[in-house]
């Protein structure tokens, strides 16, 4: 049996003012009462996994999203598309959030790769902390 090898995708996009708490609250809902709706999204998606940041800079706060997935750029053209009612209401809180209309992607939001470092092959605790000797 084969293994599907996956990608990924980052995306980034400020917060709007005042909406970080209702942000943080949406993803506790994704985590918690909607989970299975948004595990059945991330499935048709292809999204094996994912992670959010929060940064703040003095212009406000981002969210750093990156998609461990099966077709990185296709991922928010199929999201778009899509007229499931979880999906529709997830695009219309990713709009209230991020000020973007998630239904219709600009082409211009998709990120370009221009760095990428292969692994060394190191595991962490041969390379020890950041910073450190890696000898304890």
């Amino acid at each position: 049996m084969g293994v599907l090898a996956s990608s990924g995708v980052g995306f980034a996009g400020p917060i709007l003012a005042g909406r970080e708490e209702r942000w943080r609250r949406f993803l506790q809902e994704l985590a918690g009462s909607r989970r299975g709706e948004y595990e059945d999204l991330r499935r048709r998606l292809g999204v094996t996994g994912q992670r959010v940041w929060l940064m703040r800079t003095r212009r406000g706060e981002t969210a750093i999203t990156y998609l461990e997935c099966e077709e990185p750029g296709r991922i928010a053209a199929r999201l778009a598309a899509s007229t499931e009612p979880f999906d529709v209401w997830l695009k219309a809180r990713l709009a209230e959030f991020h000020g973007c209309d998630f239904a219709r992607p600009d082409p211009r939001w998709s990120p370009e790769l221009v760095f990428e470092a292969a692994k060394t092959g190191r595991s962490t605790t041969e390379a020890g902390p950041p910073g450190g000797s890696g000898k304890a």
